[in-house]
């Protein structure tokens, strides 16, 4: 059995200095990278979507 979804990913700045937003069907994720890593720090960090795979 094949499942199929549609995934729309958004990002806005360069590199680590930004944040996006992951929309899977009707569920939506902002995300950033690590406030540890300089960044904001907002929602989930981009590695915690690797169980979506």
């Amino acid at each position: 059995m094949d499942l199929t979804f549609a995934v729309q990913v958004k990002w806005a700045g360069v590199g680590t200095q930004g944040e996006g937003e992951l929309e899977v069907g009707e569920h939506h994720f902002s995300y950033s990278a690590p406030a540890t890593m300089g960044d904001k720090g907002i929602g989930a960090s981009p590695e915690t979507f690797f169980w979506l795979l």
